[in-house]
């Protein structure tokens, strides 16, 4: 009987989706928001990584393709989404006049998560509630982006 027990156990291990393959690395990864048509999100490998992040986030809508790269403030923060295309020119004195977005990764029980790395599993979720004003208020078209979760789609 414990035979029995231990065989069947394996084999219904085995059939497991979980065990059938590894996740996704995140670089790759490709994310849609639930009523925005024609937006896709997706993580790609940086082609100058920062120091909090190697992965750059593109963000295609029906109209433009934006690049972000992926920073955090020091000291008690938030992780941001800073817009680098079109690149906004730093100040003469200084000062980072770049568009900067809040991003906040989350897994599947909705754990929030250190900024992502190419290597790593994706976050199963992304959320960046003040991008849409971007698209509304900061470019022509003006395009609407609802505010929610970017969901992970199935590796492919």
């Amino acid at each position: 009987m414990r035979n029995a027990l231990m065989s069947l156990t394996l084999i219904l291990m085995a059939a497991s989706p979980a065990t059938a393959a590894s996740p996704c690395p995140a670089a790759g990864a490709r994310y849609l928001i639930e009523g925005g048509d024609g937006f896709e999100l997706r993580l790609e490998t940086a082609k100058e990584p920062m120091a909090w992040s190697d992965l750059d986030v593109f963000v295609t809508s029906p109209t433009k393709k934006l690049r972000f790269s992926l920073t955090a403030s020091n000291g008690y923060s938030f992780n941001y989404a800073v817009l680098e295309d079109p690149a906004t020119p730093v100040a003469a004195d200084g000062d980072d006049n770049r568009p900067s977005f809040h991003l906040f990764p989350f897994d599947v029980k909705m754990n929030l998560l250190n900024l992502p790395q190419g290597k790593n599993p994706p976050p199963d979720f992304i959320f960046m509630p003040d991008l849409g004003s971007h698209f509304w208020y900061g470019s022509e078209p003006r395009e609407f982006v609802p505010i929610g979760m970017w969901r992970l789609q199935p590796c492919g």
